[in-house]
């Protein structure tokens, strides 16, 4: 999990909210930070509608941002 989600979840309490992951990568998916962040925000829901997008989605990460907006 990057330094600066990791430091956003230890100084706020997202106790029964849902959490709504956009991850982008480079090739390596979205790994484990849905577990990651499942693990450090235990009373909280973690969406599996998770917005994820490569670095070949670029050219098309406009729609796709808004179409995942629209599921939510």
């Amino acid at each position: 999990m990057p330094l600066a989600v990791q430091s956003f979840l230890d100084e706020y309490d997202l106790s029964g909210k849902t959490i709504y992951l956009s991850v982008t990568h480079g090739g390596s998916r979205s790994a484990v930070i849905e577990r990651e962040i499942a693990t450090a925000e235990p009373k909280a829901t973690v969406s599996r509608n998770m917005l994820i997008l490569s670095h070949s989605d670029t050219a098309k990460s406009r729609q796709k941002i808004k179409d995942w907006a629209k599921g939510l």
